[in-house]
């Protein structure tokens, strides 16, 4: 049982798993009493004014106290986003650089819209950007929740729905989807539709997370399983909503 785990979470590409641990870590460390969710919100005034710059990242971290709604945060982040990152982008850098700069650029566009808003914590827009992107890149893939079967590109606008049903505030939702419309527009629309290749990955992307040519094609180095291909159909992973089947699958 352990050797699988242990199997599985090292198959996880290399940001993917990476962010899922940060997530899962700082919920378990606060359950325990061992970390303070009051020191990883985001707050201007303390970031410019005493200098805690930590807050520019922790604020992505936090995903909320140990629940069911957590749970499920982590089940969406570990499927949408090992198979956006395996997913070959049009940026240039490679898939997994290419993908840590789309969470980059989506974090700087939640940064913004958060000095506004004056939300304290991101993580949740961050993930719902990852969904976003990826049903833009998949919109055909079947998804099935709580018995009610769709098409990929209509799978935020069915979380959005059920946050609102359950009595949620969908604001984070929709933050994040409007992070990842605009990256989307500015790496797929502009240079298909004006040919404006707007956003590259930036070379320090590319050496942080280097890849290698093989046989033409660009194999990430570091928590690579293979790509998955643009329009592909999650297989495994899944996870299940209520009494329909796991999210992702056919």
């Amino acid at each position: 049982m352990a050797g699988s785990i242990e199997t599985w979470y090292y198959g996880l590409p290399y940001v993917t798993r990476f962010y899922l641990s940060v997530c899962a870590g700082s919920t378990v460390l606060s359950t325990l009493g061992l970390l303070n969710p009051h020191s990883l919100y985001l707050d201007f005034d303390l970031v410019w004014q005493r200098f805690q710059l930590w807050r520019l990242t922790t604020c992505f971290m936090y995903l909320g106290s140990f629940s069911f709604a957590f749970l499920m945060q982590l089940m969406i982040l570990t499927n949408y986003s090992s198979r956006l990152e395996e997913d070959p982008f049009p940026g240039g850098g490679g898939p997994t650089a290419d993908y840590a700069f789309m969470l980059f650029f989506g974090a700087a566009v939640l940064w913004v819209m958060a000095f506004f808003i004056g939300l304290p914590f991101l993580g949740t827009s961050l993930i719902f950007m990852i969904v976003y992107v990826w049903s833009r890149r998949n919109p055909t893939a079947p998804v099935a929740i709580w018995g009610f079967r769709f098409e990929g590109l209509y799978l935020p606008w069915a979380l959005i729905a059920f946050t609102v049903l359950v009595g949620g505030n969908p604001m984070t939702d929709i933050l994040g989807v409007v992070a990842g419309h605009l990256y989307y527009f500015l790496l797929e629309v502009l240079p298909a539709t004006k040919g404006w290749n707007l956003l590259q990955t930036p070379a320090v992307f590319t050496n942080l997370f280097p890849s290698v040519q093989t046989a033409g094609t660009s194999v990430p180095i570091i928590g690579a399983r293979g790509p998955a291909g643009r329009g592909a159909v999650p297989q495994g992973g899944g996870y299940a909503w209520g009494s329909g089947r796991p999210l992702g699958t056919d």
